[in-house]
């Protein structure tokens, strides 16, 4: 078996960490000196995935989040389809839209959480691996 050279792979991992840690330097020096940094494409997009993958997790539970909002389902779509159109007055709706949607999602795990406990206090003493209609020893 040939020996493998990892010298370049070792630079190349060295110059990409000196590269996050002057991004992360120069970050912080704007936000010290009070410029907002600018943020990136890369960035938007993420949020932009992350906000249609919440979407569709919302649709799937039997959801719609535009019901009880005053979002426009066409607009919110048309962003999420094409991400470079996307004004500054968009960018609000949109986080609007994400705040919107975080707080549906937090109603989802209050309806998750109490499933759990009705389930541990009607199963409190039900034994594994026998049928439903058995009694379970107490």
């Amino acid at each position: 078996m040939a020996k493998t050279n990892y010298t370049r792979v070792e630079e190349a991992l060295a110059e990409g960490l000196r590269k996050m840690e002057m991004n992360r330097l120069l970050i912080i020096a704007d936000t010290v000196s009070g410029k907002q940094p600018p943020s990136s494409h890369q960035e938007h997009t993420q949020f932009l995935k992350m906000l249609h993958h919440d979407l569709r997790n919302l649709q799937k539970a039997g959801k719609d989040p535009f019901e009880k909002g005053n979002f426009d389902k066409d607009e919110i779509l048309k962003y999420l389809k094409d991400p470079t159109s996307i004004s500054e007055e968009g960018w609000k709706k949109i986080e609007d839209f994400k705040k919107h949607i975080t707080i549906l999602k937090g109603e989802k795990k209050e309806d998750d959480e109490k499933l759990i406990e009705e389930q541990r206090k009607s199963q409190k003493t039900k034994r594994f691996n026998i049928k439903d209609k058995w009694i379970p020893l107490t």
